[in-house]
């Protein structure tokens, strides 16, 4: 029924618009079966299980002369457990001024992240076939740091707000977001102001990011971003972000570091790493992962993903984590494929009852099949 509803909702928008705007639409869906699951607790049982992890429709138009345009997105399986619906529309009255006002869906406008969070594993997190779906931003665990730590990933979960990007030259585009629609007095709404200057060189790219806070506790974030996409076959991501303090004062600062380089046509290589210190609890926080591919063919590609997440306290134990994560991808970047892979992992958290003093480690056998037009 909901996806009779869905599938509705499509063509009337199609109808509605088609006549005056060109519309395109498209969906994905993703279906994901553990075939084997367990950990090593003791007399634990190997289980199995499976999940429809997506159920999607999306679509965008704009009109003749690109002055109006919307997007929407229809999530019929939403990792809520609810149909999920999400869209933005926006005007561009000259080309130096674009204003938009909804959401995209929860990715966020306005990141600067690279190669470093969703780009790293690309769809293989979205099916399940990646270590957890948080590591699509670095699998934290207990280290309590991911990459976005160092690089911005965009607004208050790239929730509903208004947007403008003024572009005053080519290579400056100066982005503003304000949350009007968490309400409030209208003080607090500019508190959360997120003010960005991304500058777009034949290089690369540069960017300040200020994320507002307009509880008492800090005074927001900031971060500085680089990329380097001038050298061939080679893109690295440098980030560092910091908590300018308020009432909390003694915020670590973070610092991270992204390449993808592709050997030749048949090896790659991607690497990141997010690193914070400094703090009043004296703590040093790590996360690093890389993941070499190999293209048997036009399309079959292989990935080894392996990493680690550590936290070193002031005193006392430190606690390590890691991953060990080999699946195949079969297909295109985009279309239909189908994913296959083994996973083991631990947070590296110490036991108890069953478990003693071991580290708890699970592993699962996924497979998936996704599929998007």
């Amino acid at each position: 029924m909901i996806m009779k509803k869905l599938i509705a909702i499509s063509v009337v928008f199609a109808l509605v618009v088609g006549a005056a705007f060109a519309v395109d639409l498209g969906g994905e869906v993703i279906s994901t079966v553990n075939v084997l699951q367990g950990d090593n607790v003791k007399d634990s049982k190997v289980t199995s299980g499976a999940s429809m992890d997506r159920v999607r429709l999306q679509g965008e138009a704009a009109n003749d002369d690109g002055t109006f345009g919307g997007w929407i997105r229809v999530d019929g399986k939403h990792w809520s457990g609810d149909p999920q619906f999400d869209g933005h529309a926006w005007w561009k009255p000259i080309d130096q001024l674009k204003l938009w006002i909804g959401s995209n869906g929860g990715d966020g406008f306005f990141a600067k992240e690279g190669n470093t969070a969703w780009m790293f594993y690309q769809r293989a997190t979205d099916v399940g076939v990646t270590v957890g779906g948080e590591n699509a931003w670095g699998g934290g665990f207990s280290s309590g740091i991911n990459v976005r730590s160092a690089f911005y990933g965009g607004g208050i979960d790239g929730g509903n707000a208004f947007y403008a990007t003024i572009s005053p030259a080519d290579i400056v585009d100066i982005n503003l977001e304000l949350p009007f629609f968490q309400g409030g007095e209208v003080g607090d709404v500019l508190a959360d102001l997120i003010a960005q200057v991304s500058l777009k060189f034949d290089f690369g790219n540069i960017a300040l990011t200020y994320a507002g806070d307009s509880s008492d506790a800090t005074n927001g974030n900031a971060y500085v971003y680089f990329n380097l996409g001038s050298v061939e076959n080679l893109s690295l991501d440098v980030g560092v972000g910091l908590t300018l303090p308020g009432d909390v004062e003694g915020q670590p600062i973070a610092a991270g570091l992204g390449v993808k380089y592709d050997v030749n046509d048949a090896f790659g290589l991607k690497f990141r790493t997010t690193a914070s210190f400094g703090g009043d609890d004296k703590a040093f926080r790590l996360l690093a992962d890389v993941l070499p591919y190999y293209t048997i063919n036009d399309s079959v590609k292989a990935f080894l993903s392996g990493g680690v997440t550590m936290l070193a306290p002031d005193g006392g134990d430190s606690v390590i984590g890691f991953h060990l994560n080999p699946y195949i991808w079969v297909g295109q970047e985009w279309g239909p494929a189908f994913w296959a892979g083994f996973k083991l992992w631990t947070d590296g958290s110490k036991g108890g009852g069953d478990k003693g003093d071991d580290g708890l480690i699970k592993w699962a056998v996924p497979i998936a099949i996704g599929v998007s037009f």
